[in-house]
């Protein structure tokens, strides 16, 4: 069994994922709870991650935290080596 050095989760609140699920994946309501209901909740995950990437943002913000997620693999990456 082999860890990962890191975990990164990808978070929005939960009116914002619901609204995607709605709008983008075209899931009714019901699918919505039942789909959530399944997984962790966010704080959950959050508490677990070494990067956290919240997605509550504009394109350009959300490009910048991709970006310093990138700059802090590369460094975690170079100080395992």
């Amino acid at each position: 069994h082999k860890r990962c050095c890191a975990m990164i989760v990808v978070s929005c609140d939960e009116i914002e994922q619901k609204r995607r699920l709605r709008e983008i994946r075209k899931m009714s309501t019901e699918a919505i709870e039942a789909r959530l209901s399944t997984q962790f909740d966010s704080e959950y995950k959050e508490k677990r991650a070494t990067f956290l990437v919240r997605t509550n943002c504009d394109l350009t913000m959300l490009e910048r935290r991709a970006e310093n997620l990138y700059v802090n693999l590369v460094e975690m990456n170079r100080s395992l080596h």
